[in-house]
């Protein structure tokens, strides 16, 4: 299977970091993460350059100074397809309009903060098997104990174990 890269921009620091540990604890694949949506675009095009076997997932936050969730998703489509690099927005606006703004920029899936991992896993199967069929086992992180007897089920206390915060981790 054709790994999976990972892409999480976010102006706030502790939201990349939960995000990006979420995906890293249910994903195997990189996980890249950026403060603005032009370091990831910069680095996504990079990546993909010359690399036709390429995918991505981007988890954006919305709401970022300078160029946004939006306006970066419309800039991305002018060169990559959903199929290559699907865009997920992460925001805490939950309104109707705001979800149709994300459709029409190009946008796969809208997550709600704050995330819950099951959420997050969800999302991102649904948006993974839309673009590219089921998900190979070799892609999920998921340890044995938390895969079930019978799919498609999962026991999401063993998958997402609580994150503990420790504010030592953190810029100041």
């Amino acid at each position: 299977a054709t790994p999976v890269e990972f892409f999480v921009v976010d102006d706030n620091s502790v939201n990349r970091m939960l995000l990006s540990r979420m995906v890293h604890r249910v994903f195997r694949g990189k996980v890249f993460t950026f403060e603005t949506a032009q370091e990831l675009m910069e680095n996504v095009r990079a990546r993909a350059a010359g690399h036709p076997e390429f995918r991505g997932i981007v988890l954006s936050d919305i709401h970022m100074p300078g160029t946004d969730g939006l306006q970066m998703t419309t800039e991305l489509r002018k060169s990559m397809d959903p199929s290559v690099l699907p865009v997920i927005a992460v925001t805490a606006d939950h309104s109707t309009q705001l979800r149709q703004s994300c459709r029409e920029a190009g946008m796969q899936a809208t997550m709600v903060k704050p995330v819950r991992c099951e959420h997050l896993l969800d999302t991102i199967r649904s948006v993974y098997e839309s673009l590219w069929g089921e998900i190979p086992p070799s892609l999920m992180q998921i340890p044995d104990s938390a895969r079930p007897l019978s799919p498609p089920l999962l026991t999401f206390d063993a998958a997402c174990p609580r994150i503990v915060l420790d504010s030592s981790n953190f810029d100041t």
